[in-house]
């Protein structure tokens, strides 16, 4: 997982980094951008409000720290929508999870979570089974009492994970009790103070305008031509970083 020309490498040895965590891949991207000068072609803490085509060109209007009172227009010949995948979350179905509406704990999506500190000494559920399922599940064990994981998929059975003390696996969630308690459908019941959706992200566009020509499905985009060009838009507008079925930041 690495830019062809820029090796992911850890500085105390320069060993290539197997299982880099959030804060590694972080720093690379981070690195990549100062050592080759992209810090002073990006316009930060500007939030792109509508992309929309008028008279052959592209008009971009933005706005600077999320205030409307800074808002500029920019024209442009091509576009290159590369917003990435983890914007939108998407949340487990709670019509399918009974009880979750009245369940009375705290519910998060991995969207928003930034450190494990505020789960210190408490028993949490991990509804994903995926890397960012895992990625915070392993994050929070350092400082929560109980971590537990719940999975869709029907062959996964209930275990504590060897490596961790305080983790635990399971199936899917079969009900969400008012006094706090999650049942899953592996049998086990437990009382828990937090529940993190790690159930990831819808593709979204809120900001491109192009009349109906580039539809949105979930996390199916078309049409496109080899997953970038919309052909009747090409070249002027163009998509990267659309499949999610590859190893990508």
């Amino acid at each position: 997982m690495e830019f062809t020309d820029y090796s992911f490498t850890n500085e105390k040895n320069g060993k290539y980094l197997c299982f880099p965590d959030y804060k590694e891949v972080l720093k690379f991207l981070n690195d990549f951008a100062r050592d080759f000068g992209l810090d002073d072609l990006i316009q930060f803490n500007t939030e792109v409000i509508s992309v929309k085509q008028k008279n052959g060109k592209w008009v971009v209007e933005s706005k600077i720290n999320g205030d409307d009172q800074f808002k500029k227009e920019e024209h442009f010949e091509m576009i290159v929508v590369c917003n990435g995948h983890n914007t939108q979350p998407k949340l487990a179905n709670v019509p399918v999870l009974p009880g979750m509406k009245k369940w009375p704990g705290k519910q998060i999506h991995s969207h928003n979570y930034r450190v494990p500190e505020p789960y210190k000494d408490q028993v949490v559920v991990v509804i994903g089974h995926g890397p960012s399922g895992f990625d915070i599940a392993f994050d929070i064990a350092k400082v929560a009492k109980e971590v537990h994981v719940s999975s869709r998929f029907p062959q996964v059975k209930v275990r504590k994970l060897e490596i961790y003390q305080n983790v635990w696996q399971h199936s899917k969630i079969e009900y969400c009790h008012e006094n706090g308690e999650v049942a899953f459908e592996d049998g086990a019941l437990i009382a828990a103070d937090v529940i993190i959706h790690c159930t990831g992200y819808k593709c979204d566009f809120p900001f491109l305008e192009t009349n109906g020509i580039v539809m949105v499905d979930e996390n199916r985009v078309g049409p496109l031509c080899k997953h970038v060009f919309p052909p009747q838009l090409a070249p002027t507008l163009s998509f990267v970083g659309i499949p999610s079925q590859v190893l990508c930041f």
